[in-house]
């Protein structure tokens, strides 16, 4: 599973860095170059807001609770496709 991560506010960048950073590729970089094939599980956003998830009324959710947000997926796509380029 791979969010895509967005700060609810500026003062939420940090949390939503490091949400990334712990997260995004993780199990990705454990795992190195004995792969041949990921799959990308994508179900929507997450908004981070203080020190984690918020639920925003402005948002569309999914009944997993995410934010419905189709450009998420290839902004994904476009992070993998850019950490590992091979």
């Amino acid at each position: 599973h791979v969010p895509c991560y967005d700060a609810a506010s500026v003062l939420d960048k940090p949390a939503q860095r490091l949400s990334e950073v712990l997260t995004t590729f993780h199990l990705q970089d454990q795992l190195g170059n004995t792969t041949d094939f990921v799959g990308v599980n994508y179900y929507g956003r997450e908004i981070i807001q203080g020190t984690g998830p918020a639920l925003l009324s402005s948002e569309e959710y999914s009944e997993a609770g995410r934010s419905v947000f189709p450009d998420g997926l290839y902004r994904i796509l476009r992070a993998f496709s850019k950490r590992y380029p091979h």
